[in-house]
């Protein structure tokens, strides 16, 4: 059973594509415009299959317990009502077992997440301004934070904690302490475990698509051009409240210290577009 039902496209096939299907990855980083693209890539291709994953287990490994615990729950949830198993493994091998030519695989998934033997990976992602992305995450976990009653929020730990108690300068403080003082999530996605000593050379060796949210537009032409079909334009999942939208000058030294692999990463790829 797949994740949901996306739509076919007709694709131009690469010399790989004859002894394996093709399928394609959104590597997808949190807060960088996924919500929308991936509402378009679904809604341009009705008769293609999109295979949802949800988040690794080890993503929230420092979070705490109770944290865990709800990104397990949400997780299980996931894998049972998609795929009827309990296990990534097992969903992993359902994929590689059922995926087609032109299919999308599709979450909040590093580079090096999939386990698909079978399959021709071609691999794109969207990134955005790492200061932007840090505003819109906080903001949006603030948000979430506020809604939730006084039960509600006893269960909820970590950043998105941290967001509900403490201002935009006591997050950043907060993400320094929570992640040894490396919080470059979209170098995290994009590069996956490993190290990647040169961003410019990786983007252009594993990606056959990347750009920034910031040229959504030439961004989702592009793509539909390669894929074959036209993406029309959608905002979803927008951030009403905006509580914080700068940073002061007395934060930008530790911001551009815990988030010097994705500044690197945004800059390297806006010299590639």
């Amino acid at each position: 059973m797949t994740a949901y039902i996306s739509q076919q496209c007709q694709l131009s096939r690469t010399p790989l594509s004859f002894d394996k299907p093709t399928v394609y990855v959104y590597v997808r980083p949190p807060k960088t415009g996924g919500t929308s693209l991936s509402r378009m890539l679904i809604d341009s291709r009705p008769d293609a299959r999109s295979y949802g994953m949800p988040p690794s287990a080890d993503l929230h490994s420092r979070a705490p317990l109770g944290e865990r615990l709800r990104h397990t729950r949400n997780r299980v949830r996931f894998l049972v009502r998609q795929y009827r198993t309990l296990s990534s493994v097992r969903a992993w091998q359902y994929i590689n077992i059922h995926a087609r030519d032109g299919d999308l695989v599709i979450g909040h998934l590093r580079y090096d997440d999939p386990v698909l033997p079978r399959l021709n990976l071609k691999y794109f992602t969207l990134l955005r301004n790492p200061l932007d992305r840090l505003l819109s995450q906080y903001n949006y976990s603030r948000m979430g934070f506020k809604k939730r009653n006084f039960v509600q929020r006893a269960y909820i730990g970590g950043p998105i904690k941290a967001a509900g108690k403490y201002s935009f300068s006591g997050y950043l403080s907060y993400l320094d302490d929570y992640t040894n003082g490396d919080a470059s999530v979209m170098a995290h996605f994009v590069f996956g475990s490993e190290r990647r000593a040169d961003p410019s050379r990786f983007l252009e060796q594993s990606y056959f698509h990347f750009g920034v949210l910031e040229q959504f537009e030439r961004f989702t032409y592009e793509l539909g051009g390669k894929l074959g079909v036209t993406l029309k334009i959608c905002k979803k999942n927008v951030t009403p409240l905006r509580e914080a939208t700068s940073l002061s000058a007395k934060d930008r030294p530790r911001f551009e210290r815990i988030f010097a692999r994705d500044i690197e990463l945004y800059e390297a790829m806006l010299a590639k577009l």
